[in-house]
């Protein structure tokens, strides 16, 4: 199965591990990218071949509560088995449930603002969102 996620939250895949002088930025902007690989990696193995592409985009054609122009995150992955979010009839229902209110780190390439760092996937404060790619 073929998954795609947009979010405004900066996923890079900088590669940046360690915590060097100059590069703190980039060591954050990794750990945001393998928060995500975790959180989808809790049901399945994640397997992807390109890194998380960023453009900007007007929120509402990705699925988003609101309609502005903003930096997205777009990030595409397989895995090899099928319905391991289904709830309901719902294919992607638990995976919204997995990231809700998974801590993130802010202030870095992001342009939203948010109360409280924690993916969120509904609502108002909604930022970020899923796609099974057929």
């Amino acid at each position: 199965m073929d998954y795609r996620l947009h979010t405004l939250v900066d996923i890079t895949n900088t590669g940046r591990f360690r915590n060097d002088p100059g590069y703190e930025k980039e060591k954050f902007q990794e750990q945001n990218f393998n928060t995500v690989l975790q959180t989808i990696g809790m049901r399945s193995n994640v397997n992807f071949r390109k890194k998380p592409e960023v453009k900007e985009q007007r929120t509402s054609e990705l699925g988003f509560p609101f309609d502005d122009n903003m930096l997205v995150w777009t990030f595409e992955w397989s895995t090899d088995a099928s319905d391991i979010w289904l709830e309901d009839n719902d294919q992607l229902a638990l995976l919204r449930k997995d990231f809700e209110f998974v801590p993130f780190i802010t202030n870095l390439d992001e342009a939203l603002t948010v109360s409280h760092a924690a993916f969120k996937t509904r609502g108002k404060d909604c930022n970020i969102v899923f796609e099974l790619r057929e």
